[in-house]
């Protein structure tokens, strides 16, 4: 129920303010999304055959400074090589993300000064999510202790990239 009514909020405001907009359903494709995993290699998959299909050249992605912070911590508590260290990208196969510099502190204070409305997925603040616990309990810690953390490990990242594409060459 929840999904349905995020889209139809995206429908509206696409529709409101004149943005086109392509929607796909994971029920209506028949595809079963039994994890945030599956969830995602769905989403990609669809985002690929919008490129594929000639709709678009590129697709932007929300992803935020605050995302690459908890992907590279979460895969250093995975036990990572120098490759997770890189976190993610600012641009890579038809994807670009435009707000990669950005924390998501600046971007929820943007939307507020400037009254942009908005959904949050509920399931972001069920701590059982392994993901949800860092971003929820144990980052705002560091970032009490640390309060350059994030831009301190997205350097980490663009050094580590660097060295993997030396390495790689």
């Amino acid at each position: 129920e929840q999904s349905i009514s995020d889209s139809k909020f995206v429908k509206d405001y696409c529709a409101k303010i004149n943005v086109p907009l392509i929607c796909f359903c994971a029920k209506e494709d028949g595809v079963i999304l039994a994890s945030e995993e599956s969830a995602r290699a769905y989403r990609y998959n669809c985002f690929s055959k919008v490129i594929e299909d000639k709709k678009c050249d590129l697709i932007a992605t929300a992803h935020h400074l605050s995302d690459n912070f908890e992907t590279v911590l979460f895969n250093i508590f995975r036990g990572t090589s120098t490759k997770g260290l890189t976190g993610i990208p600012d641009k890579r196969d038809g994807f670009i993300r435009p707000l990669i510099d950005v924390t998501r502190g600046e971007i929820d204070k943007y939307i507020s000064k400037n009254n942009i409305p908005f959904v949050e997925d509920s399931t972001n603040v069920d701590i059982d999510y392994t993901r949800n616990y860092l971003r929820n309990v144990v980052i705002p810690k560091i970032l009490e202790k640390f309060p350059t953390a994030e831009t301190s490990v997205k350097r980490l990242g663009e050094i580590s990239r660097e060295e993997n594409d030396f390495l790689d060459d």
